[in-house]
């Protein structure tokens, strides 16, 4: 049938879609665009040559209710994954007032409002500056106080770092740097000051300070901590090797799907991974995909991995045919320990199946299964070594319910000729 302007002033459209001549839904990634009646659209490439916004001008184009997400997992939640930059900052260009030995006397203060689970570099430099004989050692110190509302800090408040600098002789400015790695376990307040003195000889201090070379305290969002490090300003000493970013995806080497009394599936769809009932006899379907043992072995390396080590945990499933007519449906996601998948006749006993839902709008891709965007189920299982694969199906009854996805083999170009993508798992974490 011939395009022959489906949309018409003032009225809705009147075709289930429009699209580009390129578009092929049934491609794992398709080209060109479809926009559909039911107000859902896929365009590949978006391009922009002005000013992109949302209503009133701001880029608040996605509503209160709604969320943005990359592969399954939240946007905030990812973005949360990198450095933030510099977070709090002050600096003070004039020089401090002059002490006898051992007399301390404070420069800058700074607070911080800091997040749980984040890695802070504070950073504090200057100079420190003697009159008199020689050979005298001046101490820079950062005090600190913490809390949900700690009082400020004073010159007898706890020390967080401090550094000493030799002067050869009276007269001499004397660097330091002072550099420190802050990783709270909970959201607090953090206040600092900057304060010298010296601690030799029967000269007189100071810490200079002027546009030249001012002093100053600088803290740096460096991004989530890394697990098993020191938290806090205390801890206790480290032993052994310090942890490793370790990450692997492994592409599943047997599916099969069951029929609601249990029976495998033996027809065209032997290995696709069916779910949900289709009004068809076959009743209300699941299907089951399992790794190999080296993978399984892969998944040990997981046992016993705190949660808060997992960075990404994630499932990718390839829709390729929905019931409903609106290319659209619920991914029912459960698991399963069996090792050997492909010695069952009948559907295995140990399943858990609906451990959580995803809504999917035509092709599918990565499902993030990780807490708190997820129930904890998966990774909890994953950490127990109880977990071989996963089930797809055996949800509530409907058509929303009722999908049709890729297995670890499909015959060749049936029923869905160059689409072929197998469920995979993808592992990121500290150990």
């Amino acid at each position: 049938m011939a395009f022959t302007d489906p949309i018409l002033a003032n009225e809705e459209l009147v075709r289930a879609s429009i699209r580009s001549s390129n578009f092929n839904e049934n491609d794992v990634i398709p080209e060109g665009w479809q926009i559909k009646r039911d107000g859902t659209a896929t365009f590949t490439n978006i391009n922009t040559t002005g000013t992109a916004s949302g209503p009133s001008a701001s880029y608040n184009a996605v509503s209160a209710k709604d969320s943005l997400s990359y592969r399954g997992t939240e946007l905030q939640t990812v973005l949360d994954t990198f450095s933030k930059g510099l977070a709090a900052y002050w600096f003070r260009t004039t020089t401090s007032a002059t002490v006898n030995v051992n007399v301390e006397t404070g420069m800058i203060r700074l607070t911080l409002n800091a997040k749980a689970g984040r890695t802070y570099r504070i950073l504090s430099s200057g100079g420190m500056y003697t009159n008199g004989a020689a050979n005298c050692v001046c101490l820079a110190l950062l005090r600190y106080t913490i809390g949900a509302n700690p009082p400020d800090p004073t010159l007898t408040s706890s020390i967080l770092a401090q550094q000493a600098a030799y002067c050869p002789a009276g007269g001499y400015t004397m660097p330091f740097l002072i550099d420190r790695i802050y990783t709270p376990d909970q959201d607090e307040t953090l206040k600092l000051v900057l304060s010298m003195k010296g601690i030799s000889g029967t000269q007189t201090y100071a810490m200079y300070a002027g546009w030249d070379w001012p002093a100053l305290i600088a803290i740096y969002d460096s991004g989530p901590r890394i697990p098993g490090g020191l938290y806090g300003f205390g801890g206790s000493d480290y032993a052994g090797s310090p942890p490793q970013l370790k990450e692997f995806t492994l592409t599943a080497n047997y599916s099969s799907s069951f029929l609601g009394d249990g029976t495998r599936r033996t027809d065209s769809h032997i290995n696709h991974l069916v779910a949900g009932d289709w009004q068809n006899g076959k009743g209300n379907q699941r299907a089951w995909f399992s790794f190999n043992t080296a993978d399984q072995t892969k998944l040990d390396d997981l046992i016993g991995v705190p949660i808060e080590n997992i960075e990404i945990a994630e499932v990718y499933l390839y829709n390729y045919e929905w019931r409903q007519a609106s290319d659209d449906g619920y991914i029912c996601l459960g698991y399963h320990s069996v090792e050997n998948l492909s010695s069952y006749a009948y559907e295995p006993p140990s399943g858990i199946p609906n451990v959580d839902y995803w809504y999917v709008i035509g092709g599918g891709g990565w499902l993030g299964i990780k807490p708190p965007a997820r129930s904890s189920t998966y990774t909890d299982a994953i950490r127990a070594g109880s977990l071989n694969g996963f089930m797809v199906g055996n949800g509530p009854f409907g058509a929303q319910y009722c999908g049709v996805f890729a297995g670890y083999s499909d015959p060749p170009n049936y029923p869905y000729p160059n689409a072929y993508a197998p469920p995979k798992l993808h592992m990121r974490y500290w150990k």
